[in-house]
């Protein structure tokens, strides 16, 4: 009887440490997973927080280079402006209100290039570009002559087969004005100019190829 009384004892002993031995591993796994859960918890946001902050720097340094970029471009510090260079280099020649440019006749109010003539006159050109007004003294002007080494301006005499137009000095005088007191330079191109203005088209044009081929020949 004693010996049954004891092996059913240690029985329930056993059974009793076994139940007990469950629960407490049943616990220890529901502490586990709950630490894991928390910690998870906390790994995420702090991760989440890192990556916007990441972001956010690098949105900041970029912000920051493109700025700078901006800076250097307006003050053109690796790409400098290239200048302008002005339509018209020279005027060769001048013809009454005429004026010689290149090889082409312009006139007052006509552009060259992006360069338009304001005014001719006896000895200079006049011309406005980019809001800025040059004047242009040709070399070989008409009313320039008798100077040291220079060569007589190509007469207006009328050429082979073309009719004789007879020239007279002083046909249409301007009022209350007269050649007493000029120099030789300045009576010559009172001179040029009472010419071409009684010359006909013909002895006109004429005139001009004789300036153009001058001009060319300077040119060479």
């Amino acid at each position: 009887m004693m010996m049954d009384s004891r092996n059913n004892r240690a029985a329930s002993l056993t059974k009793i440490l076994l139940a007990a031995a469950v629960l407490l591993g049943a616990l220890t796994f529901l502490k586990i997973g709950s630490f894991v859960n928390a910690s998870q918890a906390m790994i995420l946001p702090a991760q989440m927080d890192a990556d916007r902050a990441d972001a956010s720097e690098v949105k900041k340094a970029l912000a920051q280079t493109k700025a700078r970029a901006e800076e250097i471009k307006k003050k053109n510090l690796f790409v400098p402006a290239s200048a302008r260079q002005h339509p018209v280099s020279a005027v060769t020649g001048i013809l009454g209100q005429e004026a010689l440019i290149g090889d082409k006749w312009y006139k007052v109010g006509e552009a060259v290039g992006e360069a338009r003539i304001v005014a001719i006159e006896p000895t200079k050109v006049r011309i406005v570009w980019d809001g800025q007004e040059k004047e242009f003294a040709p070399i070989g002007v008409v009313s320039s002559a008798g100077g040291p080494g220079s060569q007589p301006p190509p007469s207006l005499k009328p050429g082979p087969g073309a009719p004789a137009r007879a020239v007279i000095t002083g046909s249409r005088p301007e009022p209350n004005r007269s050649y007493g007191g000029l120099s030789a330079q300045e009576k010559e191109k009172k001179k040029q100019q009472q010419q071409w203005m009684n010359a006909n088209e013909a002895e006109k044009q004429r005139f001009r190829d004789q300036m153009g081929q001058r001009s060319r020949g300077k040119n060479r």
